[in-house]
């Protein structure tokens, strides 16, 4: 079957995960006919690292399709790790058979959905589109700027902070620093997520951890508007002028 989308619903990447080769390899001739890129993986431990190698090079993925019982890391355990790092990102689940006890905690953890195999295919796109139009529908409501006062805001697009419509200069790590922060307006972003997406390859923890420090120094002295939350145990965040964004 053909299936006819739009180019903002094909125009996705997906991160499909399932243990069984006949399956994955099944879902993944189908779906990459459909959607622009499709990344498998063969387990939730190999899913995570190939999750976290896109996240440090700004490739977030737009939906993570999973089978739950896998070994190494299952798909509860993997959905919880990428919630650390990523709170938003949709999440489909495939399973033969779902506990009232694991479906209660993975609400909790916002699934979109989920499917019981075998997969129907035409019900799979469905889910995928559904869930696909929903975040559609939520990007476009944030808008491009993110306001902290009238006249205080956050380009998304250019990755710009502007004061009195005037851009702040602001060096590479900075800019970093506040797409994180703004990524997840609102809410706090763990020290351990800042830290890998800034210095992935840093083997102190501790350096970083200053290194961390010195940057939010810097930028606070050379934006003082900017109020930068440090909540202890959570981690940082930046709060906007609406807080329901």
């Amino acid at each position: 079957m053909e299936y006819k989308l739009s180019d903002e619903y094909k125009n996705i990447r997906i991160l499909l995960v399932e243990d069984d080769d006949q399956t994955l390899e099944k879902l993944h001739n189908i779906l990459k006919k459909v959607y622009a890129e499709i990344v498998i993986a063969i387990n939730g431990s190999d899913a995570l690292i190939k999750f976290k190698k896109h996240y440090s090079e700004d490739k977030h993925f737009d939906l993570i399709i999973s089978d739950l019982n896998m070994p190494k890391i299952n798909g509860l355990e993997l959905l919880e790790c990428v919630r650390t790092i990523d709170e938003f990102v949709p999440f489909i689940f495939l399973t033969a058979h779902l506990e009232v006890n694991t479906l209660l905690k993975v609400v909790k953890l916002d699934i979109d959905d989920y499917l019981k195999k075998p997969i129907n295919v035409d019900e799979l796109i469905t889910s995928i589109n559904k869930t696909t139009k929903k975040k559609l529908k939520d990007a476009s409501i944030k808008g491009v700027n993110i306001y902290l006062d009238d006249n205080f805001y956050w380009d998304t697009k250019t990755k710009s902070l502007y004061l009195n419509d005037s851009p702040i200069n602001l060096t590479r790590k900075e800019i970093d620093l506040l797409d994180i922060l703004f990524k997840n307006i609102n809410i706090s972003v763990t020290t351990e997520v800042i830290i890998y997406k800034l210095w992935e390859d840093c083997s102190d923890f501790e350096i970083a951890v200053i290194n961390l420090k010195n940057l939010l120094s810097r930028l606070r002295k050379k934006v003082p508007e900017l109020k930068v939350k440090n909540t202890y145990g959570l981690g940082y965040q930046i709060r906007s002028k609406d807080e329901r964004i």
